[in-house]
């Protein structure tokens, strides 16, 4: 449903920070099926966003194994949730501007757009922390 409300406007992100952070807590819990149905749900929005399949999926692995994993070893507990956030946005960025060096495609992408949404997922994200 909210698929289909963020095509209609456009000023609503796609939530891929929220996104990564149920893909790191149902990959923390172990719980097989939960995990597949994140992963199902990353498969929609590659589709639904016109990206590269598996795009999502090796970004969310390498942030959740090697960024983050290096991140938790400073005492960052309060602002971790933020960062995952800024790097989601900034390893899809990264992404998408090197596979379109790759194809010789034009990013049809701007900047802005993800600074935006970072911003909104940042503010949705802090909510949801401090309410718990």
């Amino acid at each position: 449903m909210y698929e289909c409300l963020a095509s209609m406007f456009v000023y609503l992100p796609p939530l891929l920070g929220v996104l990564f952070l149920l893909f790191r807590h149902y990959d923390q819990k172990e719980d097989f099926w939960q995990f597949c149905i994140i992963i199902a749900i990353m498969f929609v929005v590659e589709i639904f966003y016109d990206m590269p399949l598996w795009l999502l999926f090796v970004l969310f692995v390498v942030l959740r194994y090697i960024v983050i994993a290096w991140l938790t070893h400073f005492n960052v507990k309060y602002i971790i949730h933020i960062a995952q956030v800024i790097l989601t946005y900034i390893g899809l960025y990264v992404a998408l501007v090197c596979i379109s060096i790759i194809t010789h495609a034009t990013l049809d992408l701007n900047p802005i757009v993800l600074v935006y949404y970072c911003l909104f997922e940042i503010v949705l994200v802090s909510i949801y922390e401090y309410t718990i």
